[in-house]
């Protein structure tokens, strides 16, 4: 009875290993790669420019109605993007729409971000310990390091010991501004290298917002108002030149915000097809639009908003996804189910442990080779001339796990005494 229990451990080890590497084995040999295409707008003709290209060179981009470009044409077309360049070979407009043009103002309102779903994944906001610049001063590198769990601590960096008297003038701070201890969410820059000094953005346990600095020693915390039914997933810093951007917002429902710096004010973006755990979005930002395009594995949607958050124009495009390639359907066909590890911190809610994460699918292509499999194992008991009701298990495990139970028991076989 030992011997069999100790078996069927180590068929379920395999299964489990199989599950894991298999699949990845897989994706690294027959992965094709989707070429997405970027999207950019000009506004100097109303029109979004399509950059595509293929696995060996990059092709003329076009516009919606199809006709082709040089990509010296493209960059003259779009210099809200590539400013820079136009500028060094004299070739930047001086003014689009009757709003000037100039190298210096374009470099304070530029605006380039992309949120991957592994970015999310890896959250900036998990910090444990963090420095708090003084904002009054020349940017330098405080002597400690402030955590907030049940209270608001300042550790030295040299000693390793928590300041208590700091700690303590920041704890009652946090509580007359009713925080709610511990952090949830934080938002920041935690580099010394940057052109201002913004403090850090910060949720409680309750899911309020916070907005921390410290002016000459002296804690300075705001609470700052939030619309109805708000509820914050992610925060994401703006290390800009333009001040009058704070923080982009990404609420539980999955609506995009911008958080501005005069009167803390919130505005929802209306990009409304955006899932951040399975999505990318790219966000790019000037004097005279914001620019978003959203990747999904079959399709691109790109976004033309102006300042007052309006939809200039848009974009669509489908084509097939993996799913529906030979490798994705036959990716389907072997494997009736995959295991994925998720590390601590590549969860969004940060855990201690190593999640294992079972992912079936739509389709049942799979229950196929499960068959086949299974008429298999039953041909190879009876060549081994083995008792079948001492292998119903095997049978079953094949049947349910496919081509990682069929490997597994015969690596471990069963064997009659």
């Amino acid at each position: 009875m030992l011997h069999k229990l100790s078996r069927y451990l180590l068929v379920l080890i395999g299964i489990l290993t199989l599950a894991y590497s298999i699949p990845i084995l897989y994706n690294t040999l027959f992965d094709k790669r989707i070429n997405t295409p970027q999207i950019l707008y000009s506004a100097l003709n109303d029109d979004f420019y399509i950059r595509r290209h293929d696995d060996k060179k990059v092709l003329n981009p076009v516009d919606t109605k199809g006709k082709e470009y040089t990509q010296t044409q493209m960059l003259e077309q779009c210099p809200m993007f590539y400013a820079p360049s136009l500028h060094q070979s004299g070739l930047l407009p001086d003014s689009i729409d009757g709003v000037k043009i100039d190298i210096e103002t374009w470099h304070k309102h530029f605006i380039m971000y992309g949120f991957l779903p592994q970015s999310l994944m890896n959250p900036s906001d998990e910090y444990r310990l963090f420095p708090l610049y003084e904002a009054t001063e020349k940017i330098t590198l405080p002597g400690d390091l402030c955590r907030i769990n049940k209270r608001v601590e300042f550790v030295n960096t040299q000693s390793n010991k928590v300041n208590e008297e700091k700690s303590g003038l920041f704890t009652d701070a946090f509580e007359k501004e009713g925080f709610v201890f511990p952090a949830k969410i934080m938002a920041g820059n935690s580099s010394h290298n940057k052109n201002r000094v913004d403090g850090w953005f910060i949720t409680d346990q309750r899911g309020d917002l916070f907005h921390l600095k410290m002016e000459k020693g002296q804690p300075l915390l705001k609470r700052i108002a939030l619309p109805e039914d708000f509820k914050i997933k992610y925060m994401q810093y703006l290390e800009v030149q333009n001040e009058k951007l704070y923080c982009f917002i990404i609420t539980e429902d999955n609506r995009l915000n911008i958080l501005y710096a005069e009167d803390y004010e919130i505005v929802e973006l209306p990009i409304y097809d955006y899932i951040p755990e399975e999505h990318s979005i790219y966000i790019m930002g000037n004097m005279l639009f914001y620019m978003f395009q959203v990747n999904t594995e079959n399709s691109v949607a790109a976004y033309a908003v102006d300042h007052d958050h309006n939809i200039m124009d848009s974009y669509y495009e489908e084509f097939k996804p993996k799913s529906e390639m030979l490798m994705g359907k036959a990716f389907h066909f072997i494997f009736p189910f995959t295991l994925k590890l998720t590390h601590p911190r590549s969860d969004i809610r940060y855990t201690n442990y190593v999640k294992f994460n079972f992912e079936g699918f739509k389709t049942f292509n799979w229950i196929y080779l499960n068959l086949l499999l299974l008429v298999i194992t039953y041909l190879l008991i009876r060549k081994r001339k083995l008792r079948l009701k001492n292998n119903m298990v095997d049978l079953l495990i094949v049947a349910a796990t496919g081509i990682f139970g069929f490997i597994a028991i015969n690596v471990f076989q069963n064997k009659e005494y």
